[in-house]
């Protein structure tokens, strides 16, 4: 019987997912690569997750960042499936979010990204949802004020930002949806910024906060050195061989989609736009390679969707073996 390693069902899915959170907890006893956590303590609810994250006894740390990054998987899944982004159903995206994010590192500790990631799936999933006949101002209130809410989490978020007036724009919000918007993202800091004003600190002190986190992106250390091993390499080069030739395939058939998944997955090349800023200053951190994870759980399984190729289960075996083997021999090289 032909087994195919792209069209799995929910058990098959979720067996790999835990062998590979596995393979992650094994990676992270042995030599872990930890995200750098300077922005994280500059914001209030981001410092505060990091400060439990390291205070957790092992296990515990690790069963909640791998908790998170299960629901993110399961939440991106479930997204794609309720929109009809992809032409079939699948649970391919639960995969390659846990490969693209955690594949190149894993920091269980780094909880505050963890919750950043969660809260911009939850603001992505509100924004499509806001697309629709009637105007429903709950839906884009929410995603914009989960926006603001993870600002405090990670400042690395800010550049969703200029990403809202282009969902806006996408999505043929009105004026008045432009206002809310506008409100959902500046209420959290607004609160926060109160807040810490009753309790003697600046009124200011939140956005100083995110703009020397933002900052700090120019000066502190990257991440390259443990980029050498050649397993590493192959691992991104799979992930952007099939990320180009997704798009290709989208633009193929972006023609016969309807209104709703055409436009949710333009949002998604967007959202993978704006997710690749953090990544070109000098001083960028290894856990922004996160911020990826999300995009390209949508965008990447369109290469596999209805189609049946030998060279596509290849790269999907090359995916998982060259991560798998990064993890487990990561200094064999």
């Amino acid at each position: 019987m032909k087994v195919d390693i792209t069209r799995q069902n929910l058990a098959s899915t979720l067996l790999l997912f835990a062998a590979l959170c596995l393979v992650l907890w094994h990676r992270y006893a042995a030599a872990p690569i930890e995200a750098l956590p300077g922005t994280a303590l500059r914001m209030p609810l981001g410092g505060l997750l990091r400060g439990w994250g390291e205070a957790l006894p092992g296990p515990l740390r690790n069963l909640a960042a791998l908790g998170m990054l299960f629901i993110g998987g399961i939440w991106i899944t479930r997204l794609i499936a309720r929109n009809m982004i992809l032409l079939e159903r699948t649970y391919m995206p639960a995969i390659i979010f846990l490969i693209v994010g955690c594949g190149s590192w894993y920091d269980p500790a780094a909880l505050d990204l963890f919750a950043a990631t969660l809260l911009m799936i939850g603001s992505f999933d509100r924004t499509i949802g806001s697309f629709r006949r009637e105007v429903v101002y709950t839906h884009i209130f929410n995603a914009s004020l989960l926006l603001g809410i993870a600002l405090l989490t990670y400042a690395p978020a800010a550049v969703y930002i200029p990403l809202l007036p282009v969902a806006l724009v996408l999505f043929r919000k009105r004026w008045r949806e432009w206002i809310v918007a506008l409100a959902g993202l500046v209420l959290p800091t607004a609160i926060c910024s109160y807040v810490w004003w009753a309790l003697g600190r600046p009124l200011t002190e939140v956005p100083v906060r995110l703009w020397e986190a933002l900052c700090d992106t120019w000066y502190a250390p990257a991440f390259l050195v443990h980029w050498l091993n050649p397993l590493l390499l192959l691992l991104w080069a799979m992930i952007a061989v099939l990320t180009v030739w997704s798009l290709v395939i989208f633009v193929r058939q972006a023609h016969s989609m309807r209104t709703r998944p055409y436009k949710s997955y333009l949002y998604f090349i967007w959202i993978l736009f704006f997710s690749a800023l953090p990544l070109i200053p000098p001083g960028r951190s290894v856990g922004e390679l996160m911020l990826l994870a999300v995009p390209l759980a949508v965008i990447i399984p369109t290469c596999f969707n209805r189609r049946e190729s030998t060279w596509l289960g290849i790269a999907y075996l090359l995916l998982l073996v060259s991560m798998i083997a990064y993890n487990l021999f990561p200094v064999s090289l």
